[in-house]
């Protein structure tokens, strides 16, 4: 049977029209013979047709359509037995109530499986019951309806027993039902309504259609031939027979969109007028008969009560539904904590009542590389199980927030003080030097805290700002720490903020300014090439020293404005010194250059740009990057430097030795030449020590990997003689000359003394 499935809605429409054509000639004996062996191929056709879409549900979804296929079963059982007992129009007192035995359980399996069928589609999303009391509504409106102008004047016009009179009136009260659950159905599809839906819809309304005929036919009420009676339930057995294979037959089985929750407009349109139909029909109809009132008092009454029962129902979900918008907007989704509105809220509530707290800001240090390792889902299952230990380690009524990606704030007591709160903070920050265990993997985290009082008299949003200030300064102060605020960090977040305004507007304003310094050869002192260096003489502060303006440019982005000009002055100068300065053909400059600066696209189109503009070979240009930004940078930043270093590029490798020094670093990427930081340089002024064997380590590790070697910061002349007995062979620094301007350039190199040199300096 699983090859039987149709893939597209071709099968289902042949199989449909061949059973319309015959549902539309074989009732009417056209066919002749023929005409009953091929209605009892429709029946049977109808029962392999649904047999087939039902293999097709999962597991799950097939129990409401096998009650469904039975019921269906039932009805061709009933209809069989009532041709052979010839009932139809029987109204005596002998007439056989076999065949209403055997299709009337059918009808109630009908029901029950549409009802499930309902329940299923609204799985998971709630409204199940509220789509089984409208459709109920609609229902009983309908059923107020067929009483007035078809039941009750069928029951009065016959004179027969009374289980022949129920049996008569019965079948379009429940065929009502089956049409009010199937256009349930319809109305849960969704924005768009599929094909099976529509024709289960009109699957039933023939089958009402069948129905109200059959009735008045059986009761005499109207002279209806027998095949216009079958008609409607051949073409029910039809429509059934194109919704089982169309494709669109397993949406069935497949929840409801959470999104169509809410009430559609024609379901409300549908219990508008289900609540009005009684009472249109009460006014319009002046019987007399008490039966005839008992029934319509007893249908008014029904749906009186489901729609109480319906509007307590929807006045309920209304009050869990703010209760729900208020909870997620007040707190995280993840990890249920409090987000920043319900932060600030809490905040607020404790400033209005003046009770005494502290706010406690927790950064997560180097979170970003457990989400670039393991994922973003690992990253969400780490901050969930962060959040249950800040749950678990805090003080009773401390409040925990995520406020951030990887940023908590809890909200404690600050009544005996700042010692106890920062005790508090130390606790806290203690309790994750144990590693967290995620998917087997172990995870160590650490948080730098920073700490902030309400009794320095700030409003609840400035609490928060000071003590993500001093969370800042923890982790700048080398991480997994506690700070508290002072007002002194207020004075250096005020003048950052000012220095990250003017820095935007200092290239425009000709604030900026590139001075050079020498790098010399050791032995005969001559210059062999420049460094250039970014100053900022900034109108009311000054001249501001690059380390306080450089990570300001790197972190808001004006880094790459400020390098591509700084390439192009540094280029300019050297093309004007190659040009003027005697023997000065062989001079080259170096240019620091940041991570932000690798990572543009356009940035090794910007350096080929400025050494053509300035008619310089790339071997004059040297790019400086930092030991750290190797690490930070992971695997893309072999690619990058390659890339640089195939347009003929020369690197270095800056401030070795502060960072990670790693020798695994200088072999991976492609550099020319490594420099000696200052730090280790300024300790050669004394005796013997271990310095001095570091610095010699270093000179050798670059001469195994044919790697030159400068000497930054040498200021005296015992460092410089140390560094030549350890092979160093350049340095730079105050010994020889500080960075100067461009102008003071020409005097510079003849107090030193230009001599070329035969081989590159930096060739690798």
């Amino acid at each position: 049977m699983a090859n039987l499935v149709p893939r597209t809605s071709r099968p289902a429409t042949i199989a449909c029209l061949v059973a319309v054509g015959v549902s539309l000639t074989a009732p009417f004996g056209w066919l002749g013979a023929y005409s009953e062996p091929a209605m009892n191929t429709v029946w049977a056709g109808t029962i392999v047709a649904l047999a087939i879409g039902i293999k097709r549900l999962p597991r799950h979804a097939r129990l409401e359509w096998i009650l469904v296929a039975a019921a269906l079963a039932l009805t061709l059982v009933g209809a069989g037995l009532r041709a052979q007992y010839d009932t139809m129009g029987d109204l005596t007192s002998t007439r056989s109530l076999i065949p209403d035995l055997a299709s009337g359980p059918g009808y109630l399996l009908l029901g029950i499986g549409l009802a499930l069928v309902v329940r299923t589609r609204r799985r998971g999303v709630g409204g199940g019951l509220d789509a089984v009391l409208d459709g109920s509504l609609a229902g009983l409106a309908a059923m107020a309806l067929a009483w007035v102008f078809l039941i009750e004047p069928a029951l009065t016009s016959i004179q027969t027993t009374l289980g022949t009179r129920l049996s008569i009136v019965a079948y379009p009260a429940l065929s009502i039902v089956f049409v009010a659950f199937t256009a349930q159905l319809a109305f849960a599809s969704g924005t768009r309504v599929s094909a099976s839906h529509l024709t289960g819809v009109l699957a039933m309304s023939l089958m009402l259609v069948g129905d109200v005929l059959f009735t008045l036919a059986d009761a005499r009420v109207v002279h209806i031939s027998e095949g216009l009676v079958m008609l409607p339930y051949a073409l029910t057995f039809s429509a059934v027979i194109y919704f089982s294979l169309h494709p669109s037959f397993i949406e069935f089985s497949e929840p409801m969109p959470p999104q169509r929750v809410v009430a559609s407009p024609a379901r409300l349109a549908i219990v508008a007028i289900a609540l009005t139909t009684p009472a249109m029909v009460t006014v319009t109809q002046h019987r007399t008969v008490f039966a005839d009132q008992v029934v319509l008092a007893s249908i008014i009454l029904a749906l009186t009560g489901i729609a109480t029962w319906r509007v307590i129902r929807a006045l309920q979900h209304h009050a869990r539904s703010e209760k729900t918008l208020l909870y997620q907007a007040t707190h995280d989704v993840l990890t249920g904590a409090l987000n920043r509105a319900g932060l600030e809220d809490e905040l607020a509530r404790l400033d209005s009542r003046g009770i005494p707290h502290a706010v406690l800001f927790l950064d997560m240090d180097r979170f970003k590389l457990v989400n670039d390792s393991f994922g973003h889902t690992f990253g969400d299952q780490l901050l969930v199980a962060v959040t249950e230990r800040l749950r678990v380690g805090r003080r009773l009524g401390d409040v925990v927030a995520r406020i951030g990606g990887d940023e908590f704030v809890v909200v404690t007591d600050s009544s005996d003080g700042i010692d106890a709160v920062v005790r508090s903070a130390e606790g806290i920050r203690q309790a994750f030097l144990v590693p967290f265990v995620i998917n087997d993997i172990e995870i160590p985290v650490s948080f730098s805290v920073g700490v902030a009082s309400s009794t320095s008299g700030s409003v609840p949003g400035g609490l928060l700002r000071d003590a993500d200030t001093a969370m800042y300064r923890a982790k700048d102060g080398g991480r997994d720490a506690v700070l508290v605020f002072d007002d002194s960090m207020r004075d250096r977040a005020s003048t950052r903020l000012e220095l990250e305004r003017d820095l935007r507007h200092a290239l425009d304003r000709d604030e900026l300014a590139v001075h050079y310094q020498p790098v010399v050869d050791l032995e005969s002192g001559s210059t062999l090439g420049f460094e250039a260096l970014m100053r900022w003489n900034h109108p009311t502060r000054g001249t501001v020293p690059p380390l306080d303006f450089i990570p300001i440019a790197e972190e808001t982005g004006i880094i790459i404005e400020i390098g591509a000009w700084i390439l192009d002055e540094a280029c300019r100068e050297l093309a004007h010194w190659r040009a003027t300065v005697v023997d000065g053909a062989d001079l080259w400059i170096s240019v620091n250059v940041s991570a932000r600066q690798l990572r543009d696209p356009d940035f090794t189109f910007m350096v080929e740009r400025a050494l053509d503009r300035h008619h310089l070979d790339a071997n004059g240009l040297v790019l400086e990057v930092t030991e750290s930004m190797l690490l930070d940078e992971g695997s893309a930043m072999p690619a990058v430097l390659s890339r640089i270093r195939d347009i003929g590029l020369r690197l270095s490798i800056d401030d070795f030795g502060t960072g990670y020094s790693s020798l695994a670093y200088v072999q991976r990427y492609p550099f020319n030449c490594v420099k000696v930081d200052r730090a280790f340089v300024e300790l050669l002024d004394a005796e013997e020590g271990s310095e001095h064997q570091l610095v010699g380590a270093i000179v050798a590790m670059a001469a195994a990997l044919d790697l030159t070697t400068i000497a930054e910061g040498v200021e005296t002349v015992a460092q410089g003689q140390r560094l030549i007995e350890l092979g160093c062979t350049m340095a730079q620094g105050y010994y020889f000359s500080r960075p100067v301007p461009p102008d003071q350039i020409p005097a510079t190199l003849r107090r030193l003394g230009l001599a070329r040199r035969r081989d590159s300096i930096l060739a690798g």
